[in-house]
């Protein structure tokens, strides 16, 4: 039994999916509007990836990377299409707490400050995706073994993912 998924989007030419700072806020602004409804846990993008993490079915993840997918194209000017995303099942709990770290842990020079993942959302700094710090701390509606991460506070999210801001 898997405990949700991990997707991992890039462009066909493997550039760079979010360059400059506008294009990083957009993506953000973009991932959260279509995770919304999709038990968003966490994301970020890095360079030629963006990486998702969801507590849903496979259909359902598939449905948000494609609905992500659609929304950059849209929004972002993209030298060219998206590769078919690669969705990866987190076999236990350990497995999606090891993702998450992974995601929002990993340093980018390129963004510093998060501003094209959801930890500002986790700590409090943005209220757009707010939800997901709500994923995050009381785990899903469907009673998903994430509930155990019910203790997860801003100040704990902020030393796990190793967060340039203090709490």
């Amino acid at each position: 039994m898997s405990i949700g998924y991990r997707l991992k989007l890039r462009l066909l030419d493997d550039a760079s999916i979010a360059a400059s700072v506008r294009d990083r806020r957009l993506l953000a602004r973009a991932v959260l509007e279509k995770g919304r409804d999709h038990e968003l846990l966490a994301f970020r993008a890095r360079g030629r990836f963006l990486d998702l993490l969801a507590i849903c079915d496979r259909a359902t993840a598939g449905e948000l990377a494609r609905r992500v997918e659609i929304a950059l194209a849209n929004l972002l000017d993209l030298p060219s299409r998206f590769a078919p995303a690669a969705i990866d099942d987190n076999r236990d709990q350990w497995h999606l707490q090891s993702r998450f770290r992974l995601i929002l842990g990993r340093r980018d020079p390129a963004d510093p400050l998060h501003e094209a993942s959801n930890l500002p959302d986790l700590l409090g700094l943005r209220v757009l995706g707010c939800f997901t710090a709500n994923n995050v701390r009381a785990g899903t509606s469907h009673g998903s073994p994430a509930r155990s991460w019910s203790g997860m506070s801003a100040s704990r999210i902020s030393r796990v993912t190793g967060s340039p801001w203090t709490t």
